[in-house]
């Protein structure tokens, strides 16, 4: 679900950021949860990368699909194995970085999601490359009729 202003068409791309872009029914998880209910929350979910967070709900890392199924091809059982034994650094979008520094950032990074954080690095939302397009149709085009 994106920002009510981007959903309206009111503004360009130029000039929406992360926040009008996102979605922000995200899941996250602390670094104690098992891999194997990440597993179930991203085919359940239908995302690829599970963002993960300490006590204080700042974000520390993520576990992606890539993570898990090297984890399977090599034997490991992933209801023994925990986020944080698996979990890698992540590259994250500010809240308030303009939609085409995000573009940037998509362009020259190997992600095709990333957290999306407030000041605080708390997850506020998650940015795909998808995103990116859709608010470059939508600046185009209007907003979605309904597919």
């Amino acid at each position: 679900m994106r920002g009510s202003d981007y959903m309206m068409g009111t503004q360009s791309l130029r000039a929406m950021t992360a926040e009008h872009l996102m979605e922000r029914d995200v899941a996250y998880f602390k670094k104690e949860a098992k891999c194997e209910t990440l597993v179930w929350a991203m085919v359940e979910g239908n995302f690829g990368t599970a963002p993960i967070v300490n006590e204080e709900g700042r974000l520390i890392g993520a576990v992606n699909e890539s993570d898990l199924l090297s984890a399977v091809a090599s034997g490991i059982d992933l209801a023994d194995v925990s986020a944080g034994e698996m979990m890698k650094s992540v590259l994250s979008i500010s809240v308030d970085k303009p939609a085409m520094e995000i573009c940037r950032f998509f362009r020259d990074n190997p992600v095709n999601r990333a957290p999306v954080v407030d000041g605080h690095l708390h997850v506020v939302g998650m940015i795909s490359r998808r995103d990116i397009l859709s608010g470059y149709l939508e600046e185009k085009m209007g907003p979605p009729s309904g597919f």
